[in-house]
């Protein structure tokens, strides 16, 4: 049998077809090596989603800890984000929107709280069960007392619009490193205890801005309705990804905040 050579064609046409398969194996060993992670997700994505009046369990794991002791965890690990290991339960009523926070049974504090030019008060009271969690000693390092930031509840519509959060109604903590203007964010809930949080968010209406009598600086992303469906964003790592609790529409006050 006679060998047949290959012509200068042929060798022109391997070289195309071995440099193409090179760079095919390339790419998909980058991407399994840049693939160690998940993929991120987006504010659609959520890792858990939980609903308005619906008890749920936030669980606390342990952290990894490093050479030099530092602890380690993945941000998209959001149950090692948590102020605390162990379980604290959570149920987070609807939203009510108010129209100033003293109508939303706030105190303002001139200089520490002072309300926003052309806001209203988005209000959600969260309800807070410590089932058997013990405060991270990383935490009480750093804030000189056992503690949790309620600024943990982010707030936002479906949409992406961002409220903040500006207003705090919790039990204090004693103790903690920071000044009253920082300190008022936070709280604690002792092990067999339930405590009552009210969070009140910023928030700037489509309806004054489009009136001229409120937030009419502010550009249409950032301007919500009533009738918008908000999400409470449990921020303890990254807030693409994050666990969510669907709260729907806000209720208007048609009445300032009763207490009793």
């Amino acid at each position: 049998m006679t060998k047949k050579r290959l012509g200068k064609g042929s060798l022109i046409c391997l070289g195309v077809c071995l440099v193409c398969v090179l760079v095919l194996v390339a790419s998909r060993m980058a991407g399994t090596n840049q693939g160690q992670s998940e993929p991120e997700p987006g504010p659609s994505a959520p890792s858990k989603v939980y609903r308005a009046g619906v008890p749920f369990d936030l669980t606390g794991e342990d952290r990894g800890v490093d050479a030099k002791g530092n602890e380690t965890w993945d941000p998209w690990d959001f149950s090692r984000g948590f102020e605390w290991t162990g379980t604290m339960r959570v149920t987070v009523d609807a939203p009510v929107l108010y129209d100033t926070p003293e109508d939303a049974g706030f105190a303002v504090t001139p200089g520490q709280n002072d309300p926003l030019p052309g806001s209203r008060v988005l209000v959600v009271d969260v309800a807070l069960e410590n089932v058997d969690a013990t405060c991270r000693e990383s935490v009480i390092k750093e804030n000189g007392a056992a503690a949790l930031n309620m600024m943990m509840f982010g707030m936002r519509t479906a949409k992406g619009a961002p409220c903040e959060a500006f207003y705090f109604s919790a039990p204090e903590v004693d103790g903690l490193t920071w000044d009253q203007s920082k300190s008022m964010s936070y709280t604690w809930v002792e092990q067999g205890s339930t405590a009552k949080l009210r969070i009140g968010y910023a928030v700037f209406l489509k309806e004054d801005a489009s009136s001229g009598a409120r937030g009419s600086s502010l550009s249409d992303a950032d301007l919500v309705s009533p009738d918008d469906d908000f999400q409470m964003v449990l921020q303890t790592g990254w807030t693409d990804g994050a666990p969510i609790v669907e709260l729907g529409p806000a209720t208007v006050a048609k009445e300032p905040y009763d207490a009793g």
